[in-house]
């Protein structure tokens, strides 16, 4: 029998639109992921393995599980029943499926800057977590960096200094998928420009945190 790893390149589109099977080289919940509607498949050619088959479970471009590498499961967050997963690259805590997007804007951040939630520009703005979670990711997108490096900020205090750094080229974007940063629920996150490049100016941009619930 022939390999399917490499018997075929395809996207297929269900007719009603709501569903697609496409294959390709690249893990689909890294970088910037891989645009498909949720209930999705990819399968995917490993280098070292004989192949993967991954599942689309949120509304992001990065929300893709590895079938077979973890079980999905119920649990009460809050008030609610969630689907969470043993997430063993995070020290097999107990995450949601599903992650949530926090962003940030900013413009002409020098040292100190703190960075605005659409409208919400003052020094004490930030989002407030409900439930206890664990940020897994963070992705930009600027003007210009200027190579700016920004510190994650919990209840007002440093948690992380130079989460991520915002290169300096034109149309800047960078990410990192595998963070691992707890936050306890009712703290409160916020970014900043760090105190030690001076006043280099970034131009416009965002930047978006991801984090999953925790069971």
């Amino acid at each position: 029998m022939a390999n399917i790893d490499y018997a075929f390149r395809v996207d297929i589109l269900s007719l009603d639109d709501k569903t697609l099977i496409s294959t390709g080289d690249a893990q689909p919940n890294t970088g910037g992921g891989y645009e498909a509607p949720q209930g999705s498949l990819y399968l995917r050619q490993n280098a070292t393995t004989s192949g993967e088959v991954y599942v689309k479970f949120g509304p992001n471009d990065v929300d893709w599980n590895l079938l077979g590498s973890s079980d999905v499961n119920l649990t009460t967050i809050g008030s609610n029943d969630i689907p969470v997963f043993v997430d063993s690259t995070r020290s097999d805590k107990v995450l949601s499926s599903t992650m949530i997007p926090m962003v940030f804007s900013g413009n002409r951040l020098i040292d100190s800057s703190w960075m605005q939630i659409d409208e919400a520009k003052d020094a004490t703005s930030g989002f407030v977590i409900p439930f206890n979670a664990t940020i897994v990711g963070i992705a930009t997108q600027f003007k210009n960096g200027k190579g700016r490096e920004i510190d994650l900020y919990i209840d007002g205090v440093l948690d992380t200094a130079d989460v991520v750094t915002i290169p300096n080229i034109t149309d800047a974007q960078a990410t990192d998928m595998t963070l691992d940063i707890d936050i306890t629920a009712l703290e409160k996150i916020q970014l900043r420009g760090s105190t030690s490049q001076g006043l280099a100016q970034t131009g416009r941009g965002l930047i978006t945190i991801y984090a999953r619930w925790r069971g």
